[in-house]
């Protein structure tokens, strides 16, 4: 199965946006672009020393690479190795260790790629099989993926939990292949977003365990592009219309407590979508909200941030 998962299915479907009340929000903050770079970008990462990205080339549109951005010396590090097609996952937390896919003609697994001495290492345990492993996350307690598999004569999309402490594989769901995209993993809480009809993010308790959990929306509006903040017990999601760059804003609700209503942090103009929200540390306190910001009439994808989203 292909690598690349279209981002938001909704989006390539017109449909009527449909319209409801919503609740009112606190005061918005205006998005600003983080990176001014060439081509297209993906899955935006972010720790004290580093930012991380998923690119293409203006020479080889189709060949993505794991991208790690020094934030001191604006240097450039290619965390996949030579002639491979890369995409990041994340950075461990305390470290300046990457998580990423790294996948050829020959198949796709994960591994992690120490920035401060150059080492690469294959993903630990069970996680690396003769099936195609993806979109992995990491945290200091778990870390999550995806796996396409062919059962039954069709193909699926797995997505697992590996627990770094007793080395133990969990499988979470099994989905259509292409329908799901991983989100967060905390030390407690783990989301992704499936998309079918429209888009729904689930939340999953991994210390309680138990089923996880549909983020609720309003109309059945696509809501996707999920990270929590797990100091503050918030969930940071994406919710839009039926159609690009539809009404499309940003929001918050305690994790724990998601029929709460949620609050508005930020929103995008007409025409403008956005995917995979993550949390960055700001430069002078508090962190950043990392998003994908689409231009819906091209296509085209670069990075952009919510300001001290989180105070």
């Amino acid at each position: 199965m292909s690598h690349l998962r279209r981002t938001l299915v909704v989006l390539a479907a017109a449909a009527t946006l449909l319209e409801g009340a919503v609740p009112a929000s606190a005061a918005l903050i205006t998005p600003a672009q983080l990176l001014s770079i060439p081509a297209n970008q993906w899955v935006p990462m972010g720790n004290a020393a580093y930012y991380g990205y998923t690119s293409d080339t203006i020479a080889k549109p189709s060949h993505w690479d794991a991208i790690a951005f020094d934030r001191t010396t604006t240097a450039t590090t290619k965390v996949n190795a030579a002639r491979t097609s890369g995409f990041l996952g994340g950075f461990d937390p305390g470290t300046n260790v990457v998580i990423y896919q790294q996948y050829n003609k020959s198949g796709s697994n994960l591994y992690t790629y120490d920035l401060d001495t150059s080492i690469r290492t294959p993903a630990p345990g069970p996680i690396n099989t003769d099936w195609w492993e993806f979109r992995p996350r990491i945290s200091t307690s778990y870390i999550t993926f995806l796996r396409d598999v062919y059962v039954h004569k069709k193909w699926r999309t797995r997505i697992y939990i590996y627990d770094r402490t007793t080395l133990g594989l969990t499988k979470l769901g099994t989905y259509p292949a292409g329908a799901i995209w991983n989100g967060f993993v905390g030390d407690q809480w783990v989301t992704w977003t499936v998309c079918r009809t429209t888009c729904t993010v689930y939340v999953y308790d991994a210390i309680a365990g138990g089923a996880p959990e549909a983020v609720p929306s309003a109309k059945s509006w696509p809501v996707y592009g999920p990270t929590i903040d797990e100091a503050n017990g918030n969930l940071y999601y994406i919710r839009s219309g039926f159609g690009c760059g539809l009404k499309v804003n940003i929001w918050t609700v305690p994790v724990a407590s998601l029929s709460t209503t949620p609050v508005k942090v930020a929103e995008l103009p007409s025409g403008i979508d956005a995917d995979e929200l993550s949390l960055a540390p700001n430069t002078v306190s508090g962190q950043d909200l990392l998003f994908v910001r689409l231009r819906c009439k091209n296509n085209a994808t670069d990075i952009w941030y919510v300001p001290q989203a989180v105070p």
